[in-house]
């Protein structure tokens, strides 16, 4: 069961029949955890502004959406999404800034973006902005061995005067029927000695 199938489990009963005993005791990987500290932490604190509530708002709607199949994926030339990342531990030094994500379904699939607006717990501006670079669609993949998307992410982020340089993958699915939610881990992205963060974006309206 990779992350996605996990984070979708967080808070859906009708993602129970979708996975075995065996796949529900599996230990929560450093993304599951990294999403859970991020959704009780706004609720519970109000953190990371106005960033901390669009993501949870977005976190709590993709809740029990199933992956999306190789069949239910746009025939568009391209859907925006919007959403957040986090970065690092939500406890200490970690970010969440705002997401956007272009995916392109055509002869040639592909996803590519940015993050900026970045903010701490405390909800003060992190300076910089990261770059999703282009990457190709794998529609056909197996939720059990493999990604739909993979791209890599890289910039530098300012924070308290210190110069973060940030160089991971995005590791995720798309959820819905009709593809309207991309999700899924941020990994080694060795910010703020955390090797994973998380990712969540839906389809712009």
């Amino acid at each position: 069961m990779n992350y996605l199938q996990s984070f979708a489990l967080i808070g859906a009963v009708t993602a129970l029949s979708a996975c075995s005993l065996e796949d529900l005791l599996e230990e929560p990987t450093q993304a599951d955890l990294a999403a859970r500290a991020f959704a009780a932490a706004v609720e519970d604190g109000k953190a990371f502004g106005q960033n901390g509530v669009d993501g949870l708002r977005i976190y709590n709607a993709s809740q029990g959406q199933p992956l999306t199949t190789s069949q239910q994926f746009p025939t568009v030339a391209k859907v925006e999404y919007d959403g957040q990342i986090a970065l690092g531990s939500v406890e200490n030094n970690g970010v969440v800034g705002d997401l956007t994500l272009s995916a392109s379904f055509n002869n040639s699939s592909t996803i590519g973006g940015g993050a900026r607006n970045f903010v701490d717990r405390l909800n003060r501006p992190v300076g910089g902005t990261l770059t999703v670079s282009p990457s190709s669609i794998n529609v056909n993949a197996d939720p059990d061995t493999a990604y739909q998307i993979s791209p890599t992410i890289s910039g530098d982020l300012t924070q308290d005067g210190q110069v973060r340089r940030v160089s991971a993958q995005l590791l995720g699915d798309f959820l819905g029927s009709d593809a309207e939610f991309i999700a899924g881990e941020v990994s080694d992205t060795n910010f703020d000695g955390a090797d994973d963060g998380f990712f969540i974006v839906q389809e712009r309206n």
